[in-house]
């Protein structure tokens, strides 16, 4: 076999496995996601709790004057915000009931293959760094998809 073919198949097997632990990392952003949602919904919710507090400090300071104005009584109203925040935090549960148990297949199937490709290259540079973070990488997919489960009251898949 020629050099060139040599480093025709090594940077072939390089790229195959860069590519999918790519893919790895990307199904984990996508496993982090409704639980940053849930997060983030939460901390929209002690936000308007705080707005609602700087309202009512305004409104004691001013012994109650600012409530005479019709514009300044609509700013109380944030049960539409509340809703809306509600609705896309539901929205998103069922999005990922039906996701979550793809991302757990694909990335199980991708870390299995990743591994075995690096097990089998032996040439490959970074070999056992790379698996120790396929591995990690899927550890923490699967922890994201317990504490999904965990949030949303579902026994698994």
């Amino acid at each position: 076999m020629t050099v060139e073919r040599q480093m025709l198949r090594f940077c072939i097997r390089n790229r195959w496995c860069d590519t999918l632990s790519g893919l790895n990392r990307i199904l984990l952003a996508a496993a982090v996601l409704p639980i940053a949602l849930r997060i983030a919904s939460g901390l929209a919710m002690v936000g308007m709790a705080l707005y609602l507090l700087v309202l009512i400090l305004f409104v004691l300071l001013s012994l109650f004057l600012l409530l005479l104005s019709e514009d300044f009584r609509g700013l109380f109203d944030v049960g539409a915000v509340s809703e809306s925040i509600q609705l896309l935090a539901a929205r998103t549960d069922a999005v990922y009931r039906t996701a979550m148990p793809m991302i757990l297949c694909v990335s199980g199937a991708v870390s299995v293959v990743t591994v075995v490709l690096l097990s089998r290259y032996t040439e490959l540079p970074d070999r056992k760094r790379r698996i120790v973070s396929i591995c990690i990488t899927e550890v923490l997919i699967l922890v994201f998809a317990l504490l999904f489960y965990r949030m949303t009251g579902q026994e698994g898949i």
